[in-house]
């Protein structure tokens, strides 16, 4: 078990780092401080773990109330309308200002369980129990929760830091592999921007393997074993713990240096600007991970036509993207390109009118994110016409 405390001028985070920790939720709870728990949960996570969630989180002597429910974690739910219905499901349940929020799921659960923790009575303490890869890695830590608006990723939101982050990496176990390498890509992301050791160690022995081996993990539910079937990564668990863990450190110290992102923390944008245009302009239908991929190619190509990037670290990095499985094939280009046509649209067209909603943008400039080398990035304002004319030559 490894544990982490991320402090910030405003607020702390506890973050819990070991195998199995599902079943003992309730010992992170203190029945003292809540009159209730109001869970928001993967269905998809609920099928396989529901009775250990259920176990997990109930109180021995029931001193608090306890109300689960179920969310289908897609990007396509991350909006007002399904906001208000969870609203009314936390209003249904007479949820107070003593009431804990709890996340159980991806990115998409832990922005919508946040946002309700931010806005019910003004505030709520919130606890964060990720089971992918990238949420464990990102969208859990650092507390920006939104959801998307007109088309637009994460256009509207909060800062809410988590008061406590449950991480059980047996988990990741029963990810779909696609699913996995999308976190794959944060990891790549961080070692670029601030652990050349990380880097370098990826180098050696990616994440991925071709093949998943079957295997079981036991749990334990009322007094009774109860086998989960997962398969293995490349990583022990014990390694994906100290994985995680160098992770969470990365982006902490990002967090803690510029909490409500007006400097430094932009540069985890890295890869992002063009990647969730390009997520947006598929409309989803490219995974977070291969956008980010594409847009940390697209970044370091950039970078090495004004001498911000060293060829070798891009040719290195991308070989990784690749040997993680989240370069997108010529083939896959053209079956988007080709849908387009079909809408009488242009991808390039939708990528550049995603990029002009971008979050980072001021004016007709917009901030970028180059690596030069391991652990040495840049952040430079660029003229948003010229990056349309640069992405337009892209793709």
């Amino acid at each position: 078990m490894k544990e982490l405390l991320l402090t910030t001028d405003t607020s702390s985070s506890k973050i819990h780092i070991g195998e199995k920790q599902l079943q003992y939720l309730r010992t992170y709870i203190d029945p003292s401080k809540y009159d209730s728990v109001f869970c928001v949960v993967d269905s998809s996570v609920f099928n396989i773990y529901g009775p250990i969630i259920e176990e997990g989180l109930t109180s021995p002597s029931g001193s608090y109330d306890l109300n689960i429910v179920q969310f289908e974690s897609k990007e396509s739910n991350k909006t007002f309308v399904n906001l208000e219905t969870l609203l009314d499901k936390v209003s249904d349940c007479s949820c107070s200002k003593s009431t804990l929020f709890v996340a159980i799921g991806g990115g998409i659960v832990c922005d919508m369980t946040g946002l309700l923790a931010g806005l019910w009575y003004r505030g709520c303490d919130v606890m964060y129990v990720p089971t992918t890869l990238l949420a464990m890695v990102d969208a859990s830590v650092g507390g920006k929760c939104g959801v998307d608006f007109k088309g637009h990723k994460n256009q509207i939101g909060l800062i809410v830091q988590p008061n406590q982050v449950v991480i059980d990496p047996v988990m990741l176990g029963t990810l779909p592999a696609e699913v996995f390498r999308d976190g794959c890509a944060e990891i790549i992301k961080h070692a670029c921007l601030a652990d050349v050791d990380l880097f370098e160690q990826l180098k050696r022995k990616p994440l991925t393997t071709s093949e998943y081996p079957e295997t079981f993990v036991t749990y334990q539910l009322n007094h009774e074993e109860v086998l989960i079937d997962v398969h293995a990564c490349s990583y022990t668990y014990d390694e994906l713990e100290e994985l995680i863990t160098q992770n969470i450190e990365i982006k902490a110290s990002f967090v803690q240096a510029d909490e409500f992102d007006r400097g430094v923390r932009a540069a985890l944008n890295y890869g992002h600007t063009i990647g969730h245009a390009f997520e947006a302009a598929t409309d989803m239908q490219v995974s977070h991970g291969e956008a980010v991929a594409q847009g940390i190619v697209f970044a370091n190509e950039y970078g090495k036509s004004h001498v911000f990037t060293d060829p070798d670290f891009a040719e290195d990095t991308r070989k990784l993207l690749v040997a993680h499985g989240l370069l997108i094939n010529e083939n896959k280009f053209n079956v988007y390109r080709k849908r387009h046509r079909i809408l009488k649209t242009s991808l390039v067209d939708d990528i550049n009118s995603h990029l002009s909603h971008d979050k980072k943008k001021s004016g007709n400039e917009i901030n970028f994110v180059f690596v030069r080398k391991p652990g040495e990035y840049y952040i430079e304002k660029i003229d948003l016409d010229f990056l349309k004319r640069k992405v337009r030559a892209k793709f």
